[in-house]
């Protein structure tokens, strides 16, 4: 007997089943919510569905399909503000989706058998337009897991493994352990140079974030840190720094559209035990356009007292104080080093220790790393959303200083957030399964790689459903989007999405899983009341504020429909 998954050609299924034979859809609805303890299912069971038939993971438990390996393609349509609520009060006008899917429509007096039968209830996306998608089209670990078990049955893969680039840093870094033990060093007091070194900045990302660099040719007025002896095997010292800046007249502009430039205002510096050894404000020598106050915390006072100081005053004293073997710890340090006129790469930058979970060019703002790593606020706001007085650069440095030394204790992983998610294309991919998508070109540009899914651009919702029916034969899993055709949702809109369906079911293979179901809920209609809301405050109603939250709760109940088709495509 040929098992599901040994053979891609169909007819050695045919032979097994017969000719005729078809699969078939049996919902086990009931026991599984009585279990979970819940009503309605997620988007990542319906991608558990669509892997357990075309990569062949394990079966998921609210649903058997009947003669498995007989179903060669998958077809999804999803609809944005296609709930549930929707679907009981138009269920009359679509009279071709209830014959394709045997429906029963849901009502309270017939809850029990409903939830034996289709269409059922899915949780739905409400003001997040791509938010639907992604929980559709990205699997999460444990699915992902699944399916790389039936690649590689003789891998370890729960077993969470670093990124190649970290595992080569570490296994140099315990050689360098190793090495340093086996020589009598005591790596207990402090940060060793070798675990400090590192964590400090490559050349390439010294490049890639524009920090001034010892070559350029182009930078003027910018120093060197002195060299000074620095014994063997002693530690390098770490200093913690941050600038604020004011703008400036000047030729340069740090943005399209502002002009001016920024230039130095405020200069901290804090030693490895957090305590401030130099905090100067700066006279910048050009005259001041935008104090920023809001961010800078600088005022035209701070800058006319006494003690404040040119930048060749600062260049000078920190001269003095560091050298260039020692390590400056920042966030986004580039623009410090720029702000004072200084060139130096021995640096740790938090920005890039605890990179942006979506990768570069983004980065991870110095406060919101701070509160998830240290526990602690930095540059809070007041209740009216204001910066109190702007940022405290002497806050700023010891907080960055903190964050590299906690890197530095935990290991080259700490910080870094693997993604949660892969995609559902990516995955299907592996195991040679051709995909398309059908859809608008934002959600399309979005969700479609290249590399793992064939992108059909559509203009419209028709053109969606036209190129569909042309395509789904084509490739074993085929997802559209569709969504415009229901936002204002008319008999003759209802009756197009109606013949939609139609239309792609009839060029459906025999033995292809359809599913239709909700994408995002209808959130146009929600956020005019949230605006109606906010704009009448007080002289909002109870009544008002009751429907709003009825309104919210049916949004969100989106709804299903699957069935395998048994005959030929027409």
């Amino acid at each position: 007997m040929v098992e599901k998954g040994e053979s891609k050609n169909k007819k050695d299924y045919l032979d097994v089943y017969g000719e005729n034979a078809t699969a078939d859809l049996k919902l086990k609805l009931e026991e599984y919510w009585k279990r979970r303890k819940i009503d309605s299912l997620r988007e990542w069971e319906i991608q558990h569905l669509i892997l357990w038939i075309m990569a062949k993971i394990t079966s998921p438990r609210w649903i058997f399909v009947k003669n498995g390996p007989l179903v060669s393609n998958v077809v999804v349509i999803s609809i944005d503000c296609f709930t549930m609520n929707f679907y009981q009060s138009h269920h009359k006008s679509l009279p071709v989706l209830n014959q394709i899917f045997k429906t029963m429509p849901l009502n309270e007096e017939k809850k029990s058998e409903a939830n034996k039968s289709i269409p059922f209830e899915i949780k739905n996306s409400l003001y997040d337009s791509s938010s639907a998608l992604a929980a559709l089209l990205r699997c999460n670990q444990k699915l992902l897991k699944s399916s790389m078990a039936q690649l590689y049955p003789n891998e370890q893969h729960n077993k969470k493994k670093e990124p190649s680039m970290v595992a080569k840093k570490r296994r140099k870094l315990e050689g360098s352990k190793d090495v340093s033990q086996s020589a009598g060093h005591d790596s207990s007091s402090g940060d060793s140079k070798e675990e400090v070194e590192f964590y400090l900045c490559t050349k390439q990302e010294l490049l890639v974030n524009k920090f001034p660099l010892p070559d350029d040719k182009e930078l003027e007025g910018y120093i060197t840190l002195p060299e000074k002896r620095n014994d063997e095997g002693i530690s390098p010292r770490l200093f913690g720094i941050d600038c604020e800046m004011v703008r400036t007249e000047g030729d340069e502009a740090p943005a399209p559209g502002e002009k001016g430039r920024l230039d130095l205002a405020r200069v901290s510096v804090v030693n490895e035990d957090h305590k401030t050894v130099y905090d100067k404000f700066v006279k910048p020598a050009r005259r001041i356009l935008d104090y920023c106050t809001k961010w800078s915390g600088i005022t035209p006072e701070l800058l006319e007292g006494e003690g404040v100081l040119t930048l060749k005053e600062v260049q000078r004293d920190l001269c003095d104080m560091l050298t260039s073997h020692d390590v400056l710890v920042g966030h986004s340090l580039e623009n410090d080093l720029h702000a004072l006129r200084i060139v130096h790469t021995k640096v740790l930058d938090t920005s890039i220790l605890y990179p942006h979970p979506r990768g570069p060019p983004r980065k991870q703002s110095l406060k919101f790393i701070s509160e998830k790593f240290l526990g602690r606020q930095i540059q809070k706001e007041t209740e009216e959303g204001q910066k109190e007085m702007g940022h405290d650069s002497t806050e700023d440095a010891i907080a960055a200083l903190e964050l590299a030394q906690l890197k530095i204790k935990n290991g080259p992983t700490f910080g870094i957030q693997s993604p949660n998610t892969t995609g559902l294309f990516q995955i299907l991919l592996c195991h040679r399964r051709s995909c398309a998508m059908f859809g608008s070109h934002k959600s399309v540009k979005q969700f479609a790689k290249p590399d793992s899914v064939n992108a059909i651009a559509c203009s419209n919702d028709s053109e969606t459903f036209r190129k569909l029916s042309s395509y789904c034969a084509k490739f074993d899993v085929c997802i559209a989007n569709c969504s415009s055709i229901l936002k204002n949702a008319t008999e003759a809109k209802i009756k197009e999405l109606d013949n939609g369906i139609r239309r792609v079911y009839q060029k459906c293979p025999r033995n292809t899983l359809l599913i239709v179901l909700s994408g995002q809920g209808p959130s146009e209609e929600l956020l005019r009341l949230n605006k109606e809301r906010a704009q009448k405050r007080n002289r909002w109603t109870l009544k008002e504020e009751n429907e709003l939250k009825w309104k919210e709760v049916s949004a969100r109940k989106g709804v299903a429909f699957f069935t395998v088709k048994t005959e030929a495509a027409s």
